[in-house]
């Protein structure tokens, strides 16, 4: 998972959240934990599409395992604390006291889920990218990922409900 993208998506999510305060509305607040959770998931439908030649060593040697965990666990190091923090700040920031027991709830199960369908994802339908000596500097530009992307942002309900 490259940096730039989950960069990209964390900001977008916390970007989309604040909006609506702009014009005096707090109803979408409390969900923009949930909707970084999905937007996560999107970010790393493609684990193994931009490994290039790469993923041959972690095939050669054995460590498939370490590799899947590796990279499930640091999806949530990334994402979990903004997004739990997300959650309680902006639910409180909101005043809608009835979101309380939805959002908290709905935010770990939804970034955990992301972890594991990701890497289901991405060894499903694996998009490949060009090799690492080709690949360009925009990472829009690193294989087609879309059909992943939907699938993790409508899929990525199911841990919530």
């Amino acid at each position: 998972m490259s940096t730039s993208c989950t960069r990209r998506s964390s900001t977008c999510c916390g970007a989309t959240g604040l909006l609506p305060p702009t014009f005096g509305e707090h109803l979408l607040l409390p969900w923009a934990a949930p909707a970084l959770a999905i937007m996560s998931g999107a970010a790393v439908c493609n684990l193994y599409g931009q490994d290039g030649t790469a993923l041959w060593m972690t095939l050669l040697t054995g460590s498939e395992r370490a590799d899947l965990r590796g990279r499930q666990l640091a999806h949530l190091i990334i994402f979990a604390p903004i997004a739990l923090a997300l959650a309680v700040g902006f639910t409180a920031w909101s005043g809608l006291t009835w979101t309380w027991p939805w959002v908290p709830a709905m935010t770990p199960a939804m970034i955990g889920g992301q972890a594991g369908l990701g890497a289901l994802i991405s060894v499903v339908a694996l998009s490949p990218g060009p090799d690492a000596h080709k690949r360009p500097d925009n990472p829009l530009e690193q294989g087609d990922t879309v059909g992943q992307a939907n699938l993790m942002v409508w899929g990525g309900l199911l841990p919530a409900i």
